[in-house]
């Protein structure tokens, strides 16, 4: 059976709160040695006395805070792999809102995640009302639940608490996180339990330190005799440094009689490292719990760039593992099909105020939200005529031949036929007007050619095939062959267009006649 030690130090300190105190070197080694294991630094290390060391502290408030503000939001199953929010659902006042009747959300995430992080494991209670809807989540406090099988079926065995009464309970009431490493594939492992040895020298170096300022070891010098002074002489002595104590005394050059020398004491502040001793351990630390220097305030070699870096690999290593693991067991246990809890980790993963606004835009110009959704980003109301969704209208879409079509235009179309040759008028009705003459229709003639090289130059640019502008060309030369055949010229409009199409001189008219 396994003893909670936070706990049992918490009461053992109240029990002996009025005999003793926490200054006692007494207290101090029994509670440097309980339920802990030793490390070769000398300092036995516990779950609880690894929350008096400050990087461990610095490192699990972090974590804990961070992912506590996390926007929760319930999402529901829609078409096409699409999720709807649903803010009316149970379990979106349960998760985000209110998990008991002693608790806000963000308080039962915090207890969540410390728990875990210290103790490997978080435990928490499911209470359901009719119909087997829960109601209500409540904390584990005590002993960790024991996990038993007993006939092929699974349960927790636990020992109670203020809350929850001791017994059996099914593994569908329980809520059970683990840490990042497993210690089975049933339990998890505490990190400081696996990393005694790194906090056990943390613990060490703070302690040193503040014995070294306790005991009065950090004088800069000393005065040395051969034999021992009177009881004259020491009141003298004293009275002669008094005299040149203060701001009047500065730089005044200090003799002493009776056989007095000064020695500098050969251990220094500077000799011990201390500080640099203490960043290492910080270093370690904030390496086991996966949190950059510049979450914990270590800002030493810290730049504005490196430090919003390290910002987002924390969101993304460290927060988003987090809350994944935490979402699959609400599923797991908690959640019905096709209803799932999720993190919002926006506003981590969008960085500084600018690099917001700019993705917040481009998403807007590219269609993807409308500028409602990215006024709800800045907690702005909507707006008339905002909800309407945007597009960039110099942008097109690629066809499978490769040519370029605007959004909205009509979808493009083999070249129109040549119209038949017109029928002729029945008697009754009035003639057409006289055919023109062949020579009138030069103009059109070099109008339609002028047109054709400017279509071949644009193909050029854009890598359109030779064919495509042939087939233009001869399009545009329809209604110029009807004409002469009105004529009684006879007109081949895809000769004509071959002739104009790869650039070489532009054919006349009376080049075409002598083709024909």
């Amino acid at each position: 059976m396994q003893i909670n030690p936070v706990l049992w130090f918490t009461r053992g300190v109240k029990d002996l709160g009025e005999e003793y105190s926490l200054s006692d070197d007494a207290v101090l080694r029994a509670f440097y040695t309980s339920l802990g294991a030793g490390t070769s630094s000398g300092v036995q290390v516990t779950q609880a006395s690894s929350l008096h060391c400050a990087a461990v502290l610095a490192c699990l408030v972090v974590r804990a805070e961070t992912f506590a503000a996390l926007p929760l939001h319930i999402l529901t199953a829609g078409g096409a792999n699409a999720e709807t929010p649903a803010p009316d659902h149970w379990a979106q006042r349960l998760l985000a809102e209110q998990p008991n009747d002693l608790m806000n959300a963000g308080e039962f995430w915090r207890w969540k995640q410390l728990a875990e992080d210290v103790a490997g494991n978080a435990y928490a209670h499911i209470i359901r009302g009719r119909g087997g809807r829960p109601t209500a989540i409540w904390p584990l406090t005590t002993q960790p639940p024991v996990l038993n099988l007993v006939d092929g079926r699974a349960f927790y065995r636990y020992v109670g608490d203020d809350i929850t009464p001791a017994g059996d309970y099914s593994v569908d009431t329980i809520l059970h996180w683990k840490g990042p490493i497993l210690r089975t594939p049933f339990e998890g492992a505490s990190l400081i339990d696996l990393a005694s040895e790194a906090i056990g020298v943390a613990i060490g170096s703070e302690q040193f330190f503040a014995r070294l300022l306790g005991s009065g070891s950090h004088f800069p010098g000393y005065l040395e005799k051969d034999d021992a002074l009177s009881v004259e002489d020491m009141a003298a002595l004293q009275a002669q440094l008094k005299g040149f104590a203060g701001l009047l005394g500065a730089g005044q050059v200090r003799i002493f009689d009776r056989g007095l020398k000064y020695k500098q004491n050969e251990m220094s502040m500077q000799d011990a490292q201390l500080a640099e001793q203490e960043r290492l351990q910080l270093q370690k630390v904030c390496s086991i719990f996966r949190v950059p220097l510049a979450m914990v305030a270590d800002l030493e070699h810290g730049t504005y760039t490196n430090s919003e870096q390290q910002d987002l690999w924390f969101a993304k290593h460290t927060i988003t593992p987090m809350c994944v693991n935490t979402e699959r067991v609400l599923s797991f246990r908690l959640l019905d099909k096709g209803v799932r809890a999720k993190f919002n980790l926006d506003g981590l993963l969008r960085g500084d105020y600018k690099t917001r606004s700019e993705g917040d835009a481009t998403l807007v110009r590219a269609g993807i939200i409308n500028r409602d959704e990215a006024r709800s980003h800045y907690n702005l109301n909507p707006a008339p005529g905002l909800d309407r969704f945007l597009s960039d209208l110099n942008l097109g879409i690629v066809e499978d031949d490769g040519t370029v079509t605007s959004p909205g235009a009509p979808e493009p179309s083999e070249p129109p036929p040549a119209p038949p040759a017109p029928e002729p008028p029945p008697a009754a009705q009035p003639q057409a007007p006289p055919a023109p003459a062949a020579f009138t229709l030069e103009p059109l003639v070099r109008d339609a050619l002028a047109c054709i090289r400017r279509r071949y130059a644009s193909d050029q640019t854009k890598e359109r095939s030779r064919e495509e502008t042939v087939a233009f060309a001869v399009a545009k030369l329809a209604p110029l062959a009807e004409a002469f055949a009105l004529a009684g010229v006879p007109f081949d409009a895809e000769a004509f267009a071959r002739r104009a199409v790869p650039g070489d001189a532009a054919p006349t008219l009376d080049e075409e006649r002598t083709d024909e």
